[in-house]
């Protein structure tokens, strides 16, 4: 405000002191040269208006330059902050890929759970250095209530490929919430020591767990493969997200999405195998 403020008052000035200088100009051609007040205009007057305008001009120079300066350094800096926020997005892109190929390794699930947690610090960044947030961000758009994430429609920063696996992510991870109780009524509950026992350290875990007959508690699989950090920090993603709007453009919760939408293959008492 109080640049803008400077900006207008330095114009007007400029303005003020141009004509000035015009009229003492024209005043010295009808005054005649052995008046008093010809020589005052001519040696005070005048030089004073030239000094107040060659002074206006070159401040705002200067200032051009500096905002100039603090504009490439802030583009330097939002681009910096975008490649550290790219890598995290593009790292979750190859994780969730490599999950549907059941290649994901514990370390790789580690090292993803540490990455993610980055990016709501990088959204925060963005904040602070950028007034119009949506033009960066992106508009995130849900088509139904079943679809969680399906279509984020973005400018830069995010992919409707990744929102896709997301959902899909998101969806297998409430499934074995949801299936529970049934798993547990049949007795297809496997104890986390006896799964430690066999499974700790192998690569092919999470294939094991989608296409076994044996079934893991929730708890055991949160243990396993560390899911809680996961999900929380995809949840601080979206709260992040969300406080550009008036209105949660997931229209989700972290309940809703472990306990709604139980699918009626499941409901009907059928294993993945049957």
């Amino acid at each position: 405000m109080f640049q803008t403020d400077y900006k207008k008052i330095a114009r007007k000035l400029l303005i003020i002191a141009g004509i000035l200088l015009v009229l003492a100009i024209m005043l010295l051609q009808i005054i005649p040269k052995d008046d008093s007040l010809y020589e005052s205009i001519k040696t005070i007057v005048i030089p004073l208006l030239i000094n107040i305008i060659s002074s206006i001009i070159i401040i705002s120079l200067i200032d051009f330059k500096i905002e100039a300066a603090a504009q490439k350094e802030l583009e330097e800096k939002r681009k910096f902050i975008y490649g550290q926020l790219i890598i995290p997005i593009n790292k979750f892109d190859e994780f969730i890929l490599n999950m549907y190929k059941s290649t994901v390794t514990y370390d790789e699930m580690k090292s993803l759970e540490y990455t993610l947690e980055n990016v709501p610090m990088m959204v925060n960044k963005i904040k602070l250095i950028d007034t119009n947030k949506e033009s960066y961000i992106g508009n995130l758009v849900t088509t139904n209530k079943e679809s969680y994430i399906r279509n984020m429609v973005t400018t830069q920063l995010w992919r409707e490929t990744i929102a896709r696996q997301l959902m899909s992510f998101f969806e297998d991870i409430s499934n074995f919430h949801r299936y529970y109780s049934y798993f547990l009524t049949n007795g297809l509950i496997c104890d986390f020591n006896e799964i430690l026992k066999i499974y700790n350290g192998t690569n092919n875990i999470l294939d094991l767990m989608l296409n076994s007959n044996a079934r893991f508690k929730m708890e055991d699989i949160i243990k396993i493969f560390k899911l809680e950090k996961l999900i929380e920090s995809s949840f601080k993603i979206k709260n992040e997200i969300s406080k550009y709007y008036d209105e949660d453009p997931f229209k989700i919760n972290n309940e809703n999405l472990l306990r709604e939408n139980v699918s009626p293959r499941f409901e009907s008492g059928l294993t993945d195998k049957e």
